[in-house]
């Protein structure tokens, strides 16, 4: 997840962050989402799995906990 305040004020003109540490942050989060999606395509073994993600809670049952 990535949240950006002010959104509509936060970008330059080449469609990059204005503020590198932001653009940085928002890089590794994507990476990590394709990273994470790229492991769930390519690891079919995993039948059973539970992402969990900030803010979420469920009850089900864990066998196979994957974080990005």
């Amino acid at each position: 997840m990535f949240s950006l305040a002010g959104a509509h004020e936060a970008f330059i003109e080449d469609g990059q962050l204005a503020q590198p540490d932001l653009q940085q942050r928002l890089a590794d989060t994507v990476s990590a989402f394709v990273h994470l999606v790229e492991t769930d395509v390519r690891y079919v073994c995993l039948r059973r799995r539970w992402y969990e993600f900030p803010a979420e809670y469920t009850e089900a049952p864990v066998t196979h906990r994957a974080e990005g």
